[in-house]
């Protein structure tokens, strides 16, 4: 059983690692689009410093992704092609550090990369709009990093509140906890209220276990803290009241919640219709990598108390995770009262589909620690599900990356195309133009592209992001 485990671990890291690579490849084709001309357009004109005070004071109270893409456009245009790369790296070796807890030694690792690119690509699979959520600037780092890097800071939390991670120092841990909520939260409102909801769940769970109660407590306390101090950093911007001002009137509570759920309901249900096989692939992947790394361990079975955590697991998830989904849709009905944008849900799915890892996971736990499945029966079961699962998961992943590389026939034309415009504007700008006539490309993601009209927002941003007088179409 041992030579079973590992293949299959081997084998679903090599599948769920080719769609991702593909989304690698697709990345590099990616420009500066629509807000991110005005980024790089304010950057230009007032500075890093100036340019992070503009935006939270005028506009927005995002001050990490404010932050983020202004590094990332002080670098200049040369890095955003690399960008989806090294999203999926951050967001695959966290998740590799948190899944290869859940799988036995010595191919843990193995199952933990096998786990997290499977999290990952389920969760690109089903994001309604890819496009803006992972190969745009703006929409990548606002919507889609942040959640990368919660899976990054969940690791280390698991650690450091049971007292095996570091800083070993309560008092450092306390900070770092308190600092990375903070800065997280800072990417923006549909991120804080997230992980709010999750810190003080998190909570919840701590003080309920009892071997490291005090410590774990205090540690994720801090984390609740600096995520609370965040949601109040962004709310209460200046920027951010300016632009609640251009929003409908705020909905009362019972119409919040009442659109909230139908939201998440309607969202769930587009899911389960358009990607039913990420749904299934979620839960199942997880589970049979589980059972058969317990079963390969020398001693597999589960104590009583392990069980019950599992039982209570099991039982919980289903009702835990739309409630966190909900999370996720209040901020945007709050300010916008509508159905959320595309690249916003992206953190439903987030959070849909590790629920259904986590309920995975824990099944595989259980199953694994069932009598019969030590029998021959029970190898054969785990067989013949291992069989069907991977045919499934290699299915999904041809299917997957085939729909990937497609796109490229368009994203690679139009990052010529963009090339080439980039040259001539720079060009014009050495020159002291007034006014440059540009090509308009196509509108990539469904996103904004120069127009006629010289005053249109897009058209002075690109302006000001070249430092021409103005631009418009050819």
């Amino acid at each position: 059983m041992s030579r079973l485990a590992r293949g299959a671990a081997v084998a679903t890291a090599a599948f769920a690692l080719v769609p991702l690579a593909a989304h690698a490849y697709l990345g590099t084709f990616s420009r500066y689009l629509a807000d991110d001309f005005c980024t790089a357009s304010t950057l230009r004109r007032l500075g890093f410093a100036g340019s992070q005070s503009y935006w939270y004071t005028s506009w927005s109270g995002r001050f990490s992704s404010t932050l983020i893409v202004s590094l990332a456009e002080a670098v200049g245009p040369r890095l955003i092609p690399w960008l989806t790369s090294l999203l999926l790296v951050i967001w695959v070796a966290a998740g590799a550090t948190f899944g290869g807890r859940f799988l036995a030694r010595p191919w843990g690792w193995v199952g933990g990369i096998a786990l997290a690119a499977v999290h990952a690509w389920a969760v690109l699979q089903g994001a309604p709009s890819i496009y803006q959520s992972v190969y745009w600037l703006t929409g990548m780092i606002t919507y889609t990093l942040p959640l990368a890097l919660s899976v990054a800071y969940g690791a280390w939390l698991w650690q450091a509140a049971s007292g095996g991670g570091r800083p070993r120092s309560l008092a450092a841990a306390c900070a770092v906890s308190l600092a990375a909520a903070f800065a997280l939260g800072g990417f923006s409102e549909t991120y804080v209220s997230l992980q709010t909801a999750a810190l003080a769940l998190a909570l919840v769970l701590a003080l309920w276990r009892r071997p490291t109660r005090a410590r774990g407590a205090t540690v994720v306390g801090f984390g609740l803290l600096g995520s609370v101090l965040a949601g109040v950093a962004v709310a209460f911007a200046p920027g951010t009241q300016i632009r609640s001002g251009l929003m409908p009137p705020h909905p009362g509570a019972l119409e919040l919640i009442t659109a909230s759920v139908k939201d998440g309901y309607l969202f769930v249900a587009r899911t389960a219709k358009g990607v039913p096989e990420v749904i299934a692939l979620a839960v199942l992947v997880p589970l049979v990598l589980v059972w058969l790394a317990r079963q390969a361990e020398p001693d597999g079975s589960a104590t009583a108390r392990q069980s019950r955590i599992g039982v209570a697991a099991v039982v919980l998830l289903p009702i835990v995770t739309p409630l966190l989904m909900l999370a996720t849709i209040v901020p945007y009905e709050y300010a916008v009262s509508s159905y959320p944008d595309a690249r916003v849900l992206i953190t439903a799915m987030f959070v849909l589909v590790s629920g259904l890892v986590l309920w995975g996971l824990e099944l595989g736990r259980l199953a694994a620690g069932l009598r019969f499945a030590g029998t021959r029966f029970g190898s054969a079961v785990a067989l013949t599900l291992t069989a069907v699962v991977a045919i499934g998961l290699a299915a999904a992943a041809i299917r997957s990356t085939s729909g990937i590389l497609a796109f490229a026939d368009v994203a690679r034309p139009y990052a010529e195309s963009w090339d080439t415009r980039d040259g001539k504007l720079r060009e014009a700008a050495g020159g002291n133009s007034d006014l440059v006539a540009a090509a308009s490309l196509r509108h990539m993601g469904g996103l904004a592209e120069i127009g006629r009209d010289p005053d249109e927002w897009i058209n002075r941003c690109v302006a000001g992001t070249y430092g021409v007088g103005a631009v418009v179409a050819k």
